[in-house]
């Protein structure tokens, strides 16, 4: 006949890091949305990427943690309408006017009108996407450090 022992001590193990997960990953979430906050705005736009002009964009930058039932998140992103086409870059496209039936310019200190305008596009930018390719190998030794630190305290 077999006999197992120490059952207990792993029960009462299992328990105590499915008690300490969520918060702890929610910590650990929330140092990483912070993290690559600044390291987009610190390291990619403030001159590096894209000539930095007024900072609006730099300064658009947010972070957020969020919870599911089974899982936490974070999300580093912007909400300005102009930064999609410079992260993924942008086709050469035809502007029309909207309102109106031309389009103004001061070129050469002259005032311009046409009824449509050739974009060249633009190449990608990639200040978020490269980012989380940067930083990836950091932030999820980060994530594997705390969870390990949460096992180990539960041994305890």
């Amino acid at each position: 006949m077999s006999t197992v022992t120490g059952q207990d001590n792993v029960v009462r193990m299992l328990a105590a890091i499915r008690e300490g997960a969520r918060p702890k990953m929610l910590e650990t979430m929330r140092k990483v949305a912070i993290d690559m906050q600044r390291y987009v705005q610190v390291e990619k736009l403030s001159g590096q990427v894209l000539n930095r002009r007024t900072g609006t964009l730099r300064n658009s930058i947010f972070e957020r943690v969020t919870e599911g039932a089974d899982s936490v998140s974070a999300v580093t992103g912007t909400g300005l309408s102009y930064a999609k086409p410079l992260e993924d870059g942008a086709a050469p496209h035809v502007i029309l006017p909207v309102r109106a039936k031309m389009l103004s310019f001061v070129v050469g200190g002259r005032r311009v009108f046409a009824r449509q305008v050739n974009h060249p596009g633009n190449r990608a930018y990639r200040f978020l996407k490269g980012s989380l390719e940067e930083r990836a190998p950091v932030e999820i030794a980060r994530i594997r450090k705390s969870m390990a630190e949460l096992i180990e305290a539960s041994r305890a």
